[in-house]
């Protein structure tokens, strides 16, 4: 059965649902309480907005008679949102409904309990995707723009997996008031490079020739710091690339949400394991707020785990994650050599930049897997200059892509 909703419903539907505080379960957010905290944000550095605009819309390649979603938070970066929305009215696609994130205060409140309460998850859920899934619907395009906290739900991902918009995932920095200028300043710097003089061509072409590598293996982690891994790719294994363009023949194309969503700036391969051949240890510097955590795997899960400091508190975690959360849902090998500066893999855009090496944990349905997180979020884990083997084929070396 089609249901069929006009432009004037969608819009008038929108309207209301753009003012997110008054959904139900929303606490509400004096004005005052949101100039405060825009008060104590550093100043963001000046951007090429103009250049960084035509980049998004190239990417998404709109066709004429598209229509557009867009979030943003009003005073981040605003006038990337307007110079993205007119390029689209210029290129024919009409309306764009622009919504707005949650005031920082709201969102950093609720991002107080991490991970989040799984009853309070399924409710939000079924309220914004009751608001905004017919807006979803009726669209082609849909536009997460940067902010500077997020609340702890998965609204977007499951707004685009019930659609069958396309995305691009813009997010830049957050949790500014937590970063020095300086740092703030050289990152966004590094950003701004690196989606504005990518070669995507080249790293397309660079992705494929890793996953003609890795399809069919075993690959081998190690690290000098102790971590031993040995897990299998399947033959017909899942991957993303995470090239930079996001056309609608590619949408069309899509095996999973993952597939019809873009990340700017570019640089992941992500792909799903066989997690049931996993076998031999993990460490990383730091999971949660433990440091030195070592994870034992054997036939295929986490078996046992140690910290050197706060293990009572990580086992806790550890637990809240779920049963999945002990299986690995997804590898990702960082690949643009723009991402890249001085500083560990996980502070510099997620772990794209070549030669970074992220194993998540658990939850990976976004990307097409059966993992599913009673929190809805995997664990990130990033193993510091690990090597990956994959056969006999050495594809990182101590943190360095080879070829």
């Amino acid at each position: 059965m089609t249901t069929e909703v006009s432009r004037r419903r969608m819009l008038s539907g929108m309207a209301i649902a753009a003012a997110a505080v008054s959904l139900p379960g929303q606490a509400s957010t004096s004005m005052q309480g949101v100039a405060a905290s825009a008060a104590k944000r550093p100043e963001l550095p000046a951007i090429n907005v103009s250049a960084i605009a035509e980049r998004m819309v190239q990417t998404l390649q709109p066709q004429p008679g598209e229509r557009a979603v867009m979030v943003f938070e009003p005073s981040y970066y605003p006038e990337l949102a307007e110079a993205v929305q007119l390029l689209f009215y210029d290129a024919k696609v009409h309306p764009v409904v622009r919504l707005v994130f949650e005031p920082t205060t709201l969102a950093r409140n609720e991002s107080k309990r991490w991970p989040p309460d799984p009853a309070v998850l399924r409710q939000k859920h079924s309220e914004w995707l009751r608001a905004l899934q017919p807006l979803f619907n009726e669209s082609d395009i849909f536009l997460w723009m940067p902010a500077d906290v997020l609340s702890p739900d998965r609204r977007w991902e499951h707004l685009i997996a019930n659609s069958r918009v396309r995305s691009i995932h813009f997010h830049w920095l957050d949790d500014l008031d937590k970063l020095p200028p300086e740092e703030i300043r050289t990152l966004s710097s590094i950003y701004e490079r690196a989606l504005l003089e990518t070669d995507y061509k080249e790293l397309s072409r660079r992705q494929d020739e890793l996953i003609a590598a890795i399809r069919g293996h075993s690959l081998r982690i190690t690290t000098a710091s102790g971590t031993d891994l040995r897990i299998r790719v399947p033959q017909d294994a899942w991957f993303h690339k995470n090239d930079g363009e996001m056309s609608l023949e590619r949408a069309r194309r899509a095996r999973a949400p993952r597939d019809r969503e873009m990340e700017l700036p570019a640089g992941a391969l992500r792909f799903i394991p066989d997690a049931s051949s996993a076998e031999g240890g993990l460490m990383v510097r730091k999971m949660f707020d433990s440091e030195d955590v070592v994870l034992e795997f054997k036939n295929g899960g986490v078996t046992t785990t140690s910290a050197r400091t706060n293990e009572e508190e990580f086992r806790a975690t550890f637990q809240r994650y779920g049963d999945v959360a002990r299986e690995i849902g997804e590898i990702v090998l960082g690949t643009n050599p723009l991402l890249a500066g001085d500083f560990p893999c996980n502070r510099i855009y997620n772990g794209y930049g070549s030669g970074c090496l992220r194993v998540s944990l658990g939850h990976n349905w976004e990307s097409g897997g059966p993992l599913l997180s009673p929190v809805e979020w995997p664990i990130w884990l990033f193993p510091e200059q690990a090597t990956v083997v994959a056969g006999n084929k050495i594809l990182v070396d101590r943190g360095r892509l080879v070829g």
